[in-house]
């Protein structure tokens, strides 16, 4: 999900580094690293909650809530 294969269009890219930044911004227990690690949607709220008191259903909404509208 905000890792990087290669090959990736600027487009594509530009829209990751924004998405990144905002999950930086409003998490700042998860680094660059951790978001790497993240494949699938369903990893981010586990991470969230992993790294901070969030519970796992908070964080699953919170995700939802954030993932609105955005395309990966």
């Amino acid at each position: 999900m905000f890792g990087v294969a290669g090959g990736e269009s600027e487009n594509y890219l530009a829209r990751l580094i924004g998405c990144r930044v905002d999950v930086l911004r409003k998490r700042p227990t998860l680094n660059n690293s951790a978001l790497t690690e993240i494949k699938r949607e369903t990893q981010l709220p586990a991470k969230i909650s992993g790294r901070s008191s969030l519970p796992l259903p908070q964080a699953q909404a919170d995700v939802s809530v954030w993932m609105a509208g955005k395309t990966f």
